[in-house]
């Protein structure tokens, strides 16, 4: 994906380069005109002058005037010239230079001889003709070829100019890219903000500085997310403390009722009892959510790191599994351990037993009758792998990634008609992440759910025993 300052930086330098050729086509277009300002300021006296001293010298003796002007002259070496009378006649006899004809012609279009000199650049000489009005009322024209040195040159050599403009090319493109950066860099650290607080950190705040005070609107819009971000933090914290206070505050309801209802139970005649067992039941369910409750807000408490120690994770996994064996031994299901790798891992032994737990009763869970859960451990370069796979339905495509959201219940499939409370996923999604990993969920191609545990190697310190 492209940045937003790589591209204000290309706008900022393709205008700046706009400019440049602009300015350098515009240079070139009018710069014979330029050359030709030059030429009159600095050659034309030398050219009128030049120019009438051979009409005078002509007119007082002359052709032989014309030689002796020619032997005598203060023009540069090489230079050729030639002198027209009114009817065209080149007055030394000398043939007209095709170059220079044309020159003559356009100064034929004047509309009176004016001492105006008009001048043509081609690559190897410079042209010029004038029109000189003689003693006795006379116009002649006078036309020069001067060739390779000119009479001026120009104030900066061309290479200079290609240096300059280099240069100034460069320190355009800083320039360019500093406003680029400064103006992108406010966004930038908005946009770790978001992604931060997409995360998890609902701490987090683009921050705002004095620069941010030159752009209005990227300064306003920091603002407004960081208003934002303060108010959802507020209320996501006062949903968590609201769901801790009313958790704690069931839980003293719940155990008198579980009390009075083993009370009752003694002296509860037969056809009661049944009422009895559901009122436990669904206390037992009220007293699971509470529980659930309490774990996800302990888990994700702000500022309550987790406790960290050497962790038999091979034993730990083992343990997990013998106990659930009695719960789906119970419904006609079975679990299988397979692949069992010694390791010892860091990290917090309550929270890691509660999510695998978690995801293995959810696989008993939703596993058809007489099916198998599979439980397997691996060891990888980066991380450990803990993969359990059951045989149920799945999990439609769509709803994979909302598997960890609380409370969240696939419609018309697995909890349905499970008794799941929808926290045990998150419960454990929670837990592992802490510990630096994730949980990978997936469709088996031949039915069922997969849930990959993993926990990369930086948190997990793994060792053969």
């Amino acid at each position: 994906m492209r940045r937003l300052r790589d591209i204000v930086f290309r706008w900022f330098l393709g205008g700046v380069l706009l400019l440049f050729t602009a300015f350098t086509a515009i240079t070139i277009w009018t710069g014979e005109d330029l050359l030709a300002l030059l030429w009159q300021r600095d050659a034309g006296p030398m050219i009128r002058y030049a120019s009438e001293t051979m009409v005078d010298a002509y007119e007082s003796r002359g052709a032989i005037g014309l030689q002796i002007v020619d032997n005598h002259t203060s023009l540069p070496a090489g230079v050729t010239t030639i002198v027209l009378n009114a009817e065209g006649k080149e007055l030394r006899g000398n043939p007209i230079n095709p170059a220079l004809a044309g020159l003559l012609d356009k100064l034929d279009g004047k509309a009176s001889p004016s001492g105006e000199i008009l001048f043509k650049f081609t690559p190897d000489a410079t042209l010029a003709v004038v029109w000189v009005n003689g003693k006795q009322a006379r116009a002649y024209k006078v036309g020069y070829i001067i060739p390779d040195k000119p009479f001026i040159e120009l104030p900066i050599p061309v290479g200079a100019v290609l240096i300059r403009v280099g240069l100034g090319l460069c320190i355009a493109a800083a320039v360019c890219y500093w406003l680029a950066h400064h103006l992108t860099m406010p966004l930038t650290r908005l946009r770790e903000a978001a992604r931060r607080f997409a995360g998890g950190d609902l701490s987090a705040r683009g921050g705002t500085d004095s620069s941010l005070h030159r752009v209005t609107e990227i300064h306003d819009l920091v603002l407004d997310f960081d208003e934002m971000a303060a108010r959802i933090e507020t209320l996501m914290e006062g949903q968590r403390r609201l769901l801790l206070d009313v958790s704690h505050e069931l839980r003293t309801p719940l155990t008198r009722l579980a009390l009075t209802t083993g009370i009752a139970r003694r002296y509860a005649t037969p056809d009661i009892l049944p009422s009895l067992d559901r009122i436990e039941r669904e206390a037992e369910k009220l007293n699971q959510l509470v529980s659930s409750v309490i774990a996800i807000n302990r888990i994700e408490a702000n500022g309550q790191p987790i406790s960290r120690k050497s962790v038999n994770l091979s034993a730990l996994v083992t343990q997990v599994v013998d106990d659930a064996r009695i719960e789906a031994n119970a419904q006609e299901k079975s679990v299988q351990l397979l692949g069992v790798v010694p390791c010892l891992v860091e990290g917090d032994s309550e929270l890691l037993s509660s999510a695998i737990e978690n995801v293995l009763r959810n696989a008993i869970r939703h596993t058809g009758l007489g099916t198998t859960v599979c439980v397997r451990m691996a060891l990888g370069n980066d991380q450990v792998r803990l993969d359990v796979s059951d045989e149920g339905p799945g999990i439609p495509e769509d709803s994979i990634s909302k598997i960890f959201d609380p409370f969240f219940r696939v419609q018309k499939g697995r909890e349905a008609q499970s008794g799941g409370i929808g926290l045990g996923l998150t419960i454990a999604d929670r837990a592992i992440r802490l510990h630096g990993g994730r949980i990978l969920p997936q469709n088996r191609p031949e039915g069922g759910l997969e849930m990959a545990i993993l926990i990369p190697n930086t948190i997990a310190l793994c060792s053969k025993l």
